[in-house]
């Protein structure tokens, strides 16, 4: 279906722009765990290719992990082609010895529910919030 979606050649300049050469819903796919799921034969891999056309075709993912062996995760094809693309990242508490995970920042112990937004404009501190209601 999002390969469906994908702009052909008769697509012109001003269709791209306003990402009009498709109709329907924006698809998002929320995953939690991801180290549960990664590796070499995660079931994510053939929607790598889709992830830098994301916006274009109402694509969006949004990716949780734990911190703790994220280092070695890094290499994997979803998580590679997210970072090739600067996707923004939330880094939250996590192991400092993990290494650096996004640029030169690395995890390290933080208040709960704090974070580091990372996005291409730059890297603030946020606070996020949860409620059991």
């Amino acid at each position: 279906m999002l390969a469906q979606r994908l702009p052909g050649r008769d697509v012109t300049p001003a269709q791209l722009r306003e990402r009009s050469w498709w109709k329907g819903k924006a698809l998002y796919l929320l995953i939690d765990d991801y180290d549960l799921v990664g590796g070499g034969g995660s079931p994510l891999g053939p929607l790598s290719d889709l992830l830098s056309q994301g916006a274009d075709i109402g694509f969006h993912v949004v990716l949780a992990r734990r911190a703790s062996g994220a280092g070695r995760a890094i290499h994997e094809s979803v998580i590679t082609q997210m970072r090739n693309i600067e996707t923004p990242v939330l880094l939250m508490s996590g192991p400092a010895d993990e290494g650096p995970l996004v640029g030169k920042l690395r995890p390290g112990p933080l208040p709960a529910g704090r974070g580091h937004l990372v996005r291409r404009d730059g890297t603030q501190t946020i606070q996020t919030a949860w409620s059991d209601i």
